[in-house]
């Protein structure tokens, strides 16, 4: 893209005359001109830093006659790119070069069920045929090992602390075929990592792109820095959600922030813990009103998991329900849930699917209908 294309798409995307867009362009560029020729810097949150920097004499040579040459020192401009700008190359790249999908799991508050989502979810994707990572990045109170009965011998303690572990020495083998590394619990440091710590950690999940097909990120509950971080690179985020009140709002609170971050990647909702198909309809119906008032992100209504004995005795004998219970009614919902998301079978997009609050109603049974009736 050159300037003139670049002033096209500017007058298109802002709706204003060529004229002013060249003004406005042409503005821009003089400023952070001016800017760096005075010795300043200039930055723009998420997109990157410009700065001038003094590059030292250096022996050079020409390279068409060989010839050895002393260079002078001389001031250059230098261009960093932000975390929102690398993001988004990296997810570019990802999709040209068929590299894992990847899905953070997230929601507003403790206790709705994200973790037992999480790795059910991943058995699911893992009994599609796709091999399928868990990172654990719940830091501080990380527990997707626990659930699961699983002894850890090394965490993401040991990358951040720049012990010599390989991020395949985190890697332990789960149920079902799939692969967890563990976060580490009951250590206050790592809910307090610095930005420079969490993108050393970032850097070192890279040999995973060359192993999986999709990687779920078991993010904390709220909107904490470290949520919010885990949160950005992934390639969809998924909101947990419960029909309790704390819930909602939370959840609400939450992605106001992405909606403030300008995330533009899919958000969608899963609905957990409801009694009904009815239940799971008017919650999602209220949360995308209040929604569609007030922000303009637009979350998808993925899907809804019924409330289901068979998930607490699952947890109980730490073996995740859709193995422990694979007719159950909860593990029929997570089934519908993980095709939605498999990334061989749908390329969903907001809107572009019916969702489950536009599906037509099945005959209700006996019981149903006095639930129905006494919840009027």
């Amino acid at each position: 893209m050159n300037k003139n294309e670049l002033v096209s798409r500017v007058s298109a995307e802002s709706e204003i005359p060529i004229k002013k867009s060249q003004l406005v362009v042409s503005s821009i560029f003089d400023n952070i001109e001016e800017t760096l020729a005075n010795g300043d810097k200039v930055r723009v949150l998420g997109f990157g830093s410009f700065e001038a920097k003094e590059r030292a004499a250096r022996v050079g040579r020409n390279p068409r006659t060989g010839e050895i040459l002393e260079i002078s020192s001389t001031t250059v401009p230098v261009f960093r790119p932000g975390k929102k700008l690398k993001a988004s190359i990296m997810k570019y790249q990802r999709r040209k070069s068929g590299l894992p999908k990847i899905v953070a799991v997230t929601s507003g508050k403790g206790g709705v069920g994200k973790t037992n989502y999480v790795i059910n979810t991943a058995i699911a994707f893992a009994q599609q045929g796709l091999k399928t990572y868990i990172i654990d990045a719940d830091l501080g109170t990380a527990n997707v090992d626990v659930l699961l009965g699983i002894k850890a011998k090394y965490t993401i303690e040991h990358l951040v602390n720049k012990t010599n572990t390989n991020i395949m020495d985190v890697v332990v083998d789960g149920p079902g075929g799939i692969k967890i590394i563990a976060g580490g619990s009951g250590i206050q440091s790592l809910t307090e990592l610095s930005e420079s710590e969490l993108n050393r950690v970032f850097d070192l999940f890279e040999p995973l792109e060359n192993d999986a097909d999709v990687i779920i990120i078991d993010t904390g509950s709220g909107i904490s820095r470290n949520v919010i971080n885990f949160l950005l690179p992934a390639d969809e985020i998924v909101v947990v959600v419960t029909p309790e009140p704390s819930s909602i709002t939370d959840a609400y609170a939450l992605i106001k922030v992405l909606n403030e971050k300008k995330v533009k990647k899919p958000v969608k909702m899963v609905f957990n813990m409801v009694d009904d198909l009815e239940e799971a309809r008017n919650v999602a119906k209220r949360m995308l009103e209040v929604i569609g008032r007030f922000l303009e992100i637009k979350p998808y209504p993925l899907g809804y998991i019924l409330r289901d004995n068979n998930v607490n005795k699952a947890v109980k004998i730490m073996e995740p329900f859709i193995l422990a219970f694979p007719g159950s009614p909860a593990s029929k919902n997570l089934y519908a849930i993980s095709e939605k998301l498999n990334p061989k079978v749908h390329n969903l997009k907001d809107g572009s699917t019916k969702s489950f609050i536009d599906e037509e109603d099945k005959p209700l049974g006996f019981v149903a209908k006095l639930k129905q009736f006494f919840r009027k």
